[in-house]
C-alpha cells in the first residue's frame, strides 16, 4: 500500500510567491556603506615548551627556533605577581543584621561598626551619590522601556451575582 504524500508549495525559490518588499528602514540598513575590516596579522608567540618542541625538529632549524624563542621571551618578560588581597575583616552577622534592619539605605556609620574600611565606605558613598545624581535618567529609561508601569491600573471589581433558585 503506497502512502499519499501531500505536495508542498515550493516557496523557497519564489515560484508561487511575489518578491518580498523591504521596509525603508531595512533597505537603508542593507545599503549603508560597510566599514572595511582590517585583518591584522597575529604576532608570533612561541610555546612555553619550546625546548621540548625543538628536540623533535630537524637539526638545521632547531638552533634558529630556540634562538628566536629565547629572544621573544627576553623581550616579553612575565608580568609581576599580584599582591594578595588583605583578608576580609567584616563581621558577617553584624552586616546581615544591618541589612535586615535598614535594607540598602543603612547609615555609613553602621558600615564602619560592621568592619568596613574607610576605602570601602567611600565606595558605598560614591555609589549612592551616583544613583542620587542619575535617578531621573534611570527612571526615564525605565518608563521608556516599560511604559505605563509607573501608574498602577485600577483593579476590576467583580460583582457577586446571586442566582435565583427555582
Amino acid at each position: 500500500m503506497s502512502q499519499h504524500i501531500r505536495p508542498a508549495l515550493r516557496t523557497h525559490r519564489g515560484c508561487y510567491t511575489e518578491p518580498r518588499r523591504l521596509h525603508p528602514d531595512d533597505l537603508a540598513r542593507l545599503l549603508r556603506p560597510q566599514p572595511v575590516k582590517v585583518h591584522r596579522e597575529k604576532e608570533w608567540v612561541p610555546s612555553i615548551e619550546y625546548e621540548l618542541i625543538a628536540r623533535h625538529m630537524h637539526p638545521d632549524v632547531r638552533e634558529a627556533y630556540v634562538a628566536k624563542s629565547k629572544a621573544w621571551f627576553d623581550a616579553h618578560p612575565p608580568p609581576p605577581a599580584r599582591t594578595p588581597r588583605e583578608p576580609i575583616t567584616v563581621d558577617q552577622e553584624a552586616l546581615a543584621a544591618l541589612i535586615t534592619k535598614y535594607g540598602s539605605a543603612a547609615p555609613l556609620a553602621e558600615y564602619r561598626k560592621a568592619g568596613y574600611s574607610e576605602e570601602a565606605v567611600k565606595r558605598v558613598r560614591a555609589k549612592r551619590q551616583w544613583y542620587d545624581d542619575h535617578s531621573d535618567e534611570l527612571q526615564a529609561e525605565i518608563d521608556r522601556r516599560w511604559p505605563g508601569s509607573a501608574t498602577p491600573k485600577p483593579k476590576k471589581v467583580i460583582k457577586a451575582v446571586k442566582k435565583k433558585m427555582p
